[in-house]
């Protein structure tokens, strides 16, 4: 089993959305509930690419705290009306709960975790998030086409 590969799709101005929210996370870790969040981020990261997601777009995420605490979440959520995205998920009390959407796509074999938006929520709902929702949906529906244009996949089926 070949194990995933996680790109970050590139807007038309070459930003890369997700990993610009990751950086604004990290560039704020003096406080230290944004640290831990972005800490719990890195590793959830970490997490998915070396675990299958299940069939049923559930995937838990365990890990120990610094102060020998458990942390636990349902770190990947499939987005039960909008298929085929699902969530990544990660929350922390203080800091919000970080969300980013993406999709699996099959490239020569290899399975790629395709990230396309990201935001911090500090709400159940929220109407950023589902705009973000939303883009991603229209992200895809053009990624299928041209693939290339978002990611770049040099090098995604080299094992390492």
């Amino acid at each position: 089993m070949m194990m995933p590969t996680i790109k970050f799709t590139k807007d038309e101005n070459g930003i890369q959305q997700v990993k610009e929210a990751v950086n604004d996370l990290a560039n704020t870790i003096v406080d230290p509930d944004r640290k831990k969040l972005y800490m719990l981020v890195i590793r959830g990261f970490r997490f998915i690419e070396r675990h299958e997601i299940p069939a049923n777009r559930e995937l838990f995420f365990s890990t120990m705290l610094e102060e020998n605490t458990p942390y636990t979440i349902r770190l990947v959520k499939e987005l039960k009306y909008h298929q085929p995205l699902l969530e990544f998920r990660v929350n922390w009390r203080g800091a919000g709960a970080f969300r980013a959407i993406f999709f699996e796509y099959e490239y020569e074999g290899q399975k790629v975790l395709v990230f396309t938006r990201a935001t911090i929520k500090q709400q159940t709902t929220s109407s950023e998030f589902e705009k973000l929702v939303v883009e991603s949906e229209e992200i895809y529906m053009s990624f299928l086409h041209h693939p290339e244009q978002y990611i770049n996949l040099e090098g995604v089926n080299k094992v390492e």
